[in-house]
């Protein structure tokens, strides 16, 4: 799991070490992963746990447990290399259900950004997910594992791009294409791809927006028909359409599945004619209009039934 030390990832991280997965949590922040072991570890859902060390950007030493925090950067390949080799050296295997979920977003009008807020993110949202979707291919390709499920979290800004955020737009775009063409390279029994699309979701992800104007931002997505309300899906929800794409069954699966907030009680439906009077009203042939123009020819009516093809068997289509 990966950008496990908040948000939707850490939520995952909590949903599968209750339904008894052994969970490899990584994320760059080594004191948050420490919060969510102890946290894990506090309410009984595990018995051991541990944090790998890092030196030199290398990740380093593991022992037992259901849980395993490593951190790790998705945007280097040596950390993104090395964490899958702890999982292979911890477990003696590879992971069988790889969900890339770290992410981020600078939010600003693409000239008042500066150049590594643009390469943040379209490393961390786009080289990313295909760092630890070649890791974990890789893995499988090489007998790591019987059968592999790798997960997309994307974003609706990736079909609905959204202005103030064009490299994030950009990136979650790229993502999904990643993810449909890594589907057809590896068209396997035993590999199933899927992309997870969330809407407004509540974490930490805009906790870095200090600097913006709200009030603009939200009244711009709303003149593009992007933000009709301002609720949004608890982690949890999101979590668990996550959970049910990894657990179906053999033979089936889900390549796409988008989870919206639904608007809130109060959010009013829009008026439509006659609405205060929607009662069925009895028919009225004065009001009646001809479906036929009497000012053009009628056409024959049409065969009801075409000639029977001699080529065709009683049962065929």
């Amino acid at each position: 799991m990966t950008g496990a030390s908040s948000g939707i990832g850490r939520t995952v991280v909590r949903h599968l070490v209750h339904d008894g997965w052994l969970v490899a949590a990584t994320a760059r922040r080594v004191d948050r992963l420490a919060d969510l072991v102890t946290e894990l570890d506090q309410d009984g859902s595990i018995s051991a746990a541990t944090i790998a060390s890092v030196g030199s950007g290398v990740v380093t030493g593991c022992s037992a447990g259901s849980v395993l925090a490593v951190p790790m950067d998705v945007t280097s390949p040596e950390e993104v290399s090395n964490a899958f080799d702890v999982c292979a050296q911890h477990w003696g295997r590879a992971p069988d259900l790889v969900v890339s979920n770290a992410g981020v977003s600078t939010p600003g009008l693409i000239a008042d950004i500066t150049a590594a807020d643009v390469a943040s993110d379209i490393l961390t949202n786009l080289l990313g997910p295909a760092l630890v979707a070649q890791r974990a291919l890789s893995a499988w390709q090489n007998g790591g594992c019987g059968r592999l499920d790798l997960i997309f979290v994307s974003s609706d800004a990736a079909p609905h791009p959204r202005p103030f955020q064009a490299a994030y737009s950009a990136a979650k775009q790229g993502t999904e294409q990643l993810a449909a063409v890594l589907a057809m390279e590896y068209d396997h029994p035993d590999v199933r791809i899927s992309v997870v699309r969330p809407g407004a979701t509540i974490s930490e992800f805009a906790s870095s927006w200090v600097s913006v104007d709200f009030e603009r931002v939200i009244a711009t997505w709303r003149r593009w028909g992007l933000q009709q309300h301002l609720d949004a899906l608890d982690p949890d929800v999101v979590s668990e359409a996550i959970l049910w794409v990894a657990n179906q069954p053999d033979g089936a699966h889900v390549p796409i599945v988008e989870v919206q907030p639904r608007p809130p009680h109060t959010h009013a439906v829009a008026d439509t004619p006659d609405r205060a009077d929607s009662s069925p009203r009895p028919h009225d042939p004065s009001q009646h209009r001809p479906s036929q123009d009497p000012r053009r020819p009628t056409r024959p009516p049409r065969a009801t039934r075409r000639p029977q093809d001699p080529r065709r068997t009683e049962s065929g289509t």
